[in-house]
């Protein structure tokens, strides 16, 4: 192959075309989530939700799409994220998230259920990439089910 490869760049309209695609389905996202009888929205535009959450996360990838306070079901989230800003305070059910995390600074306050917590660097390995520990995640919640962190070398 002339070009040594089987894959070729995306030209830039194709670029816009996606970027717009994605910007759509957030949208539509927020749009569904909104709609839904068990979401409250609150006076600082923030959520109460009596059900599951899985959140897909904010435009500019660094922290989550919304901001809660009150999570009665599960709560997830993944991502490439500089911390949990807008995380629930109280999650009632399980939480479970699997991405890079660089900071707990806002990690939720009070987990009910289990917590999952796969942390890993994107893309591929980085040395410099933060490794959480059960201790660490202790010190900023309370956690009244079984807890399991995994920090994985990247995808």
């Amino acid at each position: 192959m002339a070009n040594g490869g089987l894959f070729k760049p995306a030209t830039q309209e194709q670029i816009r075309l996606r970027k717009e695609m994605w910007l759509k389905d957030w949208d539509q996202k927020l749009k569904t989530f909104k709609s839904r009888q068990d979401v409250f929205p609150r006076a600082d535009g923030g959520f109460d939700v009596r059900g599951d959450v899985q959140d897909w996360g904010s435009k500019d990838y660094k922290c989550l799409a919304l901001k809660y306070r009150i999570v009665t079901g599960n709560f997830s989230c993944g991502g490439t994220f500089q911390s949990l800003k807008g995380a629930p305070k109280l999650i009632c059910g399980n939480f479970s998230f699997h991405g890079e995390l660089r900071s707990l600074k806002v990690f939720p306050k009070e987990v009910w259920g289990n917590v999952d917590f796969i942390n890993h660097p994107y893309p591929g390995n980085r040395r410099n990439a933060k490794r959480w520990t059960v201790s660490d995640i202790k010190k900023v919640c309370d956690i009244r089910g079984t807890i399991k962190v995994e920090n994985h070398e990247g995808l």
